[in-house]
């Protein structure tokens, strides 16, 4: 089972490995809101992110790209960008395996915003990605390719969040909450509205991969950037051992 979050902040005194999973805010995503008790198939349906192939992985940024600067102990584009209000907005990806979609599609919206001078704060759509890339991008609430979201946003360009947005509302992903109703089975992937994608889009410039040495410098030059890690059955043990420890 993978999951892809988008990763906005560093801390040099995690490992590499580390900043890619340890520091990016996932409180919403599947992986770590649901509850032990969520059967194991329900939990995988929502973990899209499908494993890249030589075909699908872009190419590694150059080191040499990249400003010869010094890396700080701590960076929050939050703080480094305020005006950029989309880098403190996690969206809910609901009853559907988007995260593919949703990690990409974030940071997408975050970098069109800090690339504009933080002029530009329009929202992309992940509906845009997740119903209209087709099997390109994979196989919609199923799963699909990260990097295949972000060649869709560079070759066709995304529509915003506020003309086409997320067929499915928030849902409760945590244990004894009740903001929202119960997430429920994943859902089938919404059809592609035609409509609703007319017009004006946002393009990306280009698409390539972050070479773990190089992610501290891309996320503070750039912004957030979108990774996929690994989650095996142990994590729902360690999520147990929490409940007891807060208890």
């Amino acid at each position: 089972m993978r999951c892809t979050p988008r990763v906005l902040s560093l801390n040099t005194q995690y490992s590499a490995v580390s900043t890619h999973a340890g520091i990016a805010r996932i409180s919403r995503y599947a992986a770590y809101a649901h509850p032990p008790s969520l059967p194991s198939l329900q939990v995988k349906t929502l973990m899209g992110a499908l494993p890249e192939t030589k075909e699908t992985k872009p190419v590694f940024r150059p080191v040499e790209e990249y400003d010869d600067v010094e890396v700080p102990v701590t960076f929050d584009a939050r703080s480094a960008w305020p005006k950029c209000k989309s880098i403190a907005h996690i969206r809910d990806q609901s009853t559907c395996g988007s995260c593919w979609a949703f990690g990409g599609v974030e940071a997408m919206s975050d970098r069109v915003c800090i690339a504009s001078n933080e002029t530009v704060t329009d929202e992309l759509s992940a509906e845009d990605v997740l119903s209209c890339c087709g099997f390109t991008c994979g196989d919609g609430c199923n799963g699909g390719y990260p990097s295949s979201a972000w060649h869709f946003f560079m070759k066709h360009g995304l529509t915003t969040e506020a003309k086409y947005p997320y067929a499915f509302p928030p849902c409760e992903h945590h244990i004894n909450a009740s903001h929202y109703k119960p997430c429920g089975p994943s859902q089938p992937t919404p059809k592609c509205s035609k409509a609703a994608i007319k017009g004006p889009k946002y393009h990306g410039k280009s698409v390539y991969s972050v070479l773990p040495t190089s992610i501290e410098k891309e996320i503070m030059q750039n912004g957030p950037v979108e990774a996929a890690f690994t989650v095996y059955q142990g994590l729902k043990l360690v999520w147990s051992a929490l409940m007891v420890t807060l208890k």
